[in-house]
């Protein structure tokens, strides 16, 4: 099995994970913070299907790393219109450089 495509299904998986497990956390730490569930509710909804497609689809398997990038970063830009975490932000540096095959 291809060790990129498992480390960015793994990166997947805990952001669909992390995501919603975070708003929670976030509710009881600052229950005034504007959090809309909407959005986190979307965001692990991108991440679970990015996660099923990479099984399905070699067009989303060819292109994981590219998919991931763009999920990381718009998770981050939604938590620095927020109030940034740093868990997002380094999101997207632990995923590094698309490695040639």
């Amino acid at each position: 099995m291809d060790t990129a495509l498992t480390r960015h299904r793994l990166f997947l998986l805990i952001g669909a994970v992390a995501i919603p497990l975070l708003g929670v956390a976030r509710l009881f730490v600052k229950p005034g913070f504007p959090d809309p569930m909407w959005l986190r509710a979307v965001l692990t909804g991108l991440f679970v299907a990015a996660l099923a497609s990479s099984y399905r689809f070699v067009w989303v398997r060819e292109r994981i790393h590219e998919i991931t990038l763009i999920l990381c970063h718009i998770v981050q830009v939604q938590s620095l219109l927020g109030e940034g975490s740093t868990f997002t932000v380094l999101l997207p540096a632990a995923i590094g450089s698309k490695q040639s095959t």
